[in-house]
């Protein structure tokens, strides 16, 4: 089924992969990001000209936004830059749900599994209570309650341990895939646990939920295995037969802030619409496919 997206923040990881998917469909698809790239018809700061975002929606009329904007410095700096941190995962979602009231577009908004506090031994569905542990998951389940509180179309889609190729290498993958090819070694956390899931993969699930017509649901999206990052980093070793060797597990509880370390999340709901979730060599290997390597 086709349909004409929006896509904000689609020169990132996950905007870049929906933009070049949904397109390769056959859908018509605009992406609108802060910088130029292949995946980008618009620059615009989302953050400051809405009025502008509203006129372009008026002039090609998207049945589905998919916001993928999010504050690009790391977790631990949004601990150091709230307000600009609060102005992208927060209040721009806001935005965009008052925007949606007026307008009539659908909106898939990208959350994390960060909105819960990652206790180990504890299995977290739709219905648990989230308990974001630092400023970056407050913010982002901030812009969950805005968008289910005022958006009368609306997807949640909650994801964790995105992977893919990207030009700037800020995802575990492409960070292993740079330093190995190179010589270099990477360290990777091997306490920190969740079900990674691939940029392309989690485009494939956005089209899968647009076109089974389902609405104001939350889901929480994940692949098959339940792996630390230092398993998934030894795993794209493996795939793309690098020296894993070089990948030196660490622990995350010397980072700055507090972080969810064992997110263990049932895939249930998704399971329940017909998604199968998918190991993460199927997934590298699609990847790899979309890369021609």
């Amino acid at each position: 089924m086709k349909h004409k997206y929006f896509i904000l923040g689609s020169n990132g990881l996950l905007g870049s992969y929906c933009y070049r998917y949904l397109k390769g469909t056959g859908s018509e698809v605009f992406g609108i990001s802060k910088s130029s790239g292949e995946c980008t018809d618009e620059i615009m700061d989302m953050a400051k000209d809405l009025g502008r975002l509203k006129e372009l929606i008026k002039k090609h009329k998207p049945d589905v936004l998919i916001n993928c904007v999010k504050f690009k410095g790391s977790t631990d700096e949004c601990e150091q830059n709230k307000e600009a941190c609060w102005q992208l995962n927060a209040e721009l979602p806001l935005r965009l749900a008052k925007l949606q009231q007026e307008m009539g577009f659908a909106i898939v908004h990208l959350s994390t599994h960060w909105v819960y506090e990652g206790k180990v031994g504890t299995s977290y569905s739709e219905e648990g209570i989230p308990y974001p542990v630092n400023f970056y998951s407050f913010s982002k389940y901030m812009g969950e309650i805005y968008t289910t509180a005022f958006a009368k179309g609306y997807i949640v889609l909650r994801v964790e341990g995105l992977f893919g190729f990207e030009k700037e290498p800020r995802n575990i993958m492409a960070r292993v895939i740079g330093n190995l090819a190179n010589g270099k070694q990477v360290q990777a956390a091997n306490d920190q646990f969740s079900r990674p899931v691939s940029a392309l993969e989690c485009a494939k699930l956005i089209e899968f939920i647009v076109n089974k017509g389902v609405q104001n649901k939350t889901f929480l999206a994940g692949g098959k295995e339940y792996v630390s990052r230092y398993q998934l980093a030894c795993k794209v070793a493996e795939f793309f037969k690098l020296d894993k060797s070089k990948i030196i597990p660490v622990s995350s509880t010397g980072r700055s802030i507090r972080i969810p370390q064992h997110l263990d999340v049932s895939l249930a709901r998704i399971r329940g619409i017909g998604y199968a979730p998918k190991s993460v060599e199927d997934m590298l290997l699609e990847l790899a496919r979309l890369n021609k390597l």
